[in-house]
């Protein structure tokens, strides 16, 4: 997210700016995180974001190269997703479009392999996620007999700096996942959240996030609660509890309550060896 306000900033201004100098202020949940303020030295960069969608609307923009790579990479997306939503909403959605697809309503951006390529991004198949678990395997069996060489090399990730500054050599400002202690207005105190937390020798303290906007707000909730539900049936295995949480997700919207209840039961089926350990009486109908 971070990179794609860096573009913006870019593109809107001809300022390059690294994307650590960004400074953002973050709530809601994991993977579904809003930005409510970002700013670079004097710039209030979503202040530049209707004209940066008045140009890049369309075509869409994708931060890590070409416009186009969604049709080449089931990785790569368009940011339609979120300019549309940041339209509405008036917060600009953190993650990328796949994921932020994943936590509203199906027939959204997902109703079909057609529709998500409208929005510029693809959906990835089982076939791909084999033949990629058969790479990494084979890979880090490799590895661990010495036939391949282990490299070392910067990932990207923020857990570099993070851990960096658990040991006292940095004080870092990153948005975490933490229980809600008050950081995050409008969700439930003890809720799992996503805000900023100031990182520093040994420390992690969260920040009080902006308040969400109205219509944003809800939907963050909405799959809040989600979570805690599926969490707390978990908890107590509960099966029927689980199944509540399974057909409240939004992209189950488009299922009947029979439908919702015959995928559920195949799932479970499917699973079985995962599951009896932990369900010793499953019973699925």
């Amino acid at each position: 997210m971070k990179d794609f306000l860096c573009c913006v900033l870019g593109e809107m201004t001809g300022v390059q700016a690294q994307r650590r100098d960004i400074y953002t202020d973050a709530s809601g949940i994991n993977h579904f995180t809003w930005i409510t303020e970002a700013r670079y030295q004097g710039y209030d960069l979503l202040s530049l974001l209707p004209g940066f969608m008045e140009k890049f609307f369309e075509t869409g923009y994708y931060e890590h190269g070409p416009a186009d790579q969604w049709e080449r990479d089931y990785f790569a997306y368009g940011n339609r997703v979120k300019m549309d939503l940041f339209r509405r909403y008036g917060a600009l959605a953190a993650a990328g479009d796949r994921h932020l697809a994943e936590f509203l309503p199906r027939a959204w951006y997902l109703a079909s392999p057609e529709t998500a390529h409208n929005w510029h991004f693809s959906l990835t198949p089982v076939s791909y996620r084999e033949r990629n678990q058969a790479q990494k395997e084979a890979e880090g069996a490799a590895m661990a007999s010495g036939a391949l060489p282990v490299t070392l090399a910067p990932s990207g990730e923020e857990l570099v700096r993070l851990l960096r500054a658990l040991c006292g050599l940095d004080t870092v400002v990153s948005n975490v996942n933490l229980p809600n202690a008050g950081q995050m207005p409008g969700l439930p105190l003890g809720s799992i959240v996503e805000t900023n937390c100031v990182f520093t020798n040994g420390l992690v303290k969260p920040v009080v996030a902006k308040p969400l906007p109205a219509g944003a707000l809800a939907l963050v909730q909405r799959n809040c609660a989600n979570i805690d539900l599926l969490c707390g049936s978990i908890r107590n295995r509960d099966m029927n509890g689980i199944f509540s949480a399974f057909v409240g997700q939004p992209l189950c919207d488009g299922l009947s309550p029979t439908d919702a209840r015959t995928l559920f039961s195949v799932m479970c089926k499917n699973t079985r060896s995962y599951l009896s350990p932990y369900f010793p009486e499953l019973t699925i109908t």
